[in-house]
């Protein structure tokens, strides 16, 4: 029963952070809110770990995490980006496309079996897209894929959707080399060094007046960490990201709620497609 309320408290964080994000980005930049999250989550990672958890320190995956950092850090970005220029309710329902291209990589190219569940899975996602858009289709049947591409939030999002499929794998990788601990210590370790030189480079770092701001957004995503990968060692990870996944129909309504973003209807539906999708796919991938 832990894993479950662990599992969707991450699902109402995710959402928190969401909502705060854009919420700051109408007095800072994507890449000072980005900034903030990682030095912040960084340093209490660092801290929870040195005084709560042992056997942590394992450079096996270090190298492994090292190739990730910079898309890790570009995907960051652009993500604060996209929710902070455009509507919630039409960025964030494309993450669940993430499941997506993995699905797709290992049935075309690794030659693996391809099962019903996967099938309806993907078509499930391929018909949600379709119906966040769903009102553009008297100017045409293809319209409503259109309008995904025509959409600048929408396609940072789908980039973001494919650098994170990639990084899942490779995240996944690491642990299975060393330990799931080791992962969220180095992952974290070495995405505030990477920030910190990109951050040199780029000359822009935020000011304490800024960290009112960024605090909520450092300490939840810190928090989100410890409850994920808690939940992670209590029940199979298909499961918590399931129901992790609640998180985008969460965002989606607080598209709603809270900046009162229009055609909300074929939004929900699209997005709750597009989420059930995922989870077959999770389920059967």
């Amino acid at each position: 029963m832990l894993w479950f309320i662990l599992s969707l408290s991450c699902a109402f964080i995710t959402t928190f952070l969401d909502v705060w994000t854009k919420k700051v980005s109408e007095k800072l930049s994507p890449f000072k809110i980005a900034q903030g999250k990682i030095f912040i989550s960084a340093i209490l990672i660092f801290i929870y770990f040195i005084i709560f958890k042992k056997d942590f320190i394992d450079l096996r995956n270090v190298l492994l995490i090292s190739l990730i950092v910079p898309l890790e850090i570009l995907s960051l970005i652009l993500y604060i980006k996209a929710i902070s220029f455009w509507k919630l309710s039409l960025t964030i329902p494309l993450l669940s496309i993430t499941p997506l291209p993995l699905f797709l990589f290992s049935k075309l190219f690794l030659k693996d079996k391809i099962s019903s569940g996967g099938v309806i899975g993907v078509l499930l996602i391929v018909f949600g897209s379709y119906i966040l858009n769903i009102s553009q289709y008297k100017e045409g049947i293809l319209a409503p894929f259109i309008a995904l591409f025509k959409e600048k939030g929408s396609r940072l999002m789908l980039i973001v959707a494919l650098i994170f499929s990639f990084d899942s794998a490779i995240g996944k990788k690491c642990i299975e080399i060393s330990s799931v601990n080791a992962f969220i210590f180095n992952y974290f370790v070495l995405m505030f060094f990477g920030f910190f030189i990109f951050s040199i480079f780029k000359k822009e770092f935020f000011s304490k007046k800024d960290l009112k701001n960024l605090i909520p957004l450092g300490f939840f995503t810190f928090l989100l960490s410890i409850f994920q990968f808690t939940a992670y060692s209590l029940a199979p990870v298909v499961y918590v990201i399931s129901l992790k996944r609640l998180s985008i129909l969460f965002s989606v309504l607080s598209g709603k709620l809270f900046f009162k973003e229009k055609k909300i209807l074929e939004k929900l539906l699209g997005t709750f497609t597009m989420v059930l999708g995922s989870i077959i796919l999770g389920l059967f991938s």
